[in-house]
């Protein structure tokens, strides 16, 4: 699962990681790739400094233990950032708010399978089931139960990411 950067609220990183909980039950190995630096498995004097959203998501992680799933790619070029999406099983953009995404379109021009919360001008973008799969941005329990519908349907996943690229 290849993701937006997210270290606010407004990103949905905290409906993502309740999913990632809920997909990891079915596929214990599954990974989860954020973009930029990681605020996972730093010392205490970065934890004292960290904002209350990410003491929020760190929570998340830990009580569900989801530190073996996560991977942050780092800060990396816009050329290694496609070849990650262009490589991932799924792209999800779980932002509670969007007026208009441009990772998520950058997913659907290379071919990544997209899920995406139904916000802001997303419905512009996608056709739920054609070219991308829509969901609420607050339903977790829905948003895991796509990403493993997108993992066990390779048909759906190659028609999605067809459609896309058109």
């Amino acid at each position: 699962i290849f993701t937006n950067a997210g270290g606010y609220p407004i990103k949905g990183h905290h409906i993502l990681l309740r999913s990632l909980a809920i997909v990891k039950q079915k596929y214990p190995d599954v990974k989860l790739y954020i973009p930029g630096e990681p605020y996972i498995g730093k010392g205490v004097g970065f934890r004292i400094r960290m904002t209350g959203y990410l003491k929020y998501l760190l929570k998340i992680i830990t009580t569900n233990n989801l530190l073996e799933n996560i991977v942050f790619t780092g800060v990396i070029s816009s050329e290694a950032m496609a070849q990650r999406i262009e490589g991932c099983h799924v792209y999800v953009m779980p932002s509670t708010v969007e007026n208009h995404s441009s990772s998520l379109i950058e997913a659907m021009i290379v071919g990544a399978p997209c899920i995406s919360s139904l916000v802001g001008g997303v419905a512009s973008l996608i056709r739920h089931k054609h070219n991308g799969i829509l969901y609420n941005s607050l339903d977790a329990e829905s948003l895991a139960g796509n990403i493993i519908r997108v993992f066990e349907n390779d048909n759906l996943a190659l028609s999605i990411s067809s459609e896309a690229i058109k």
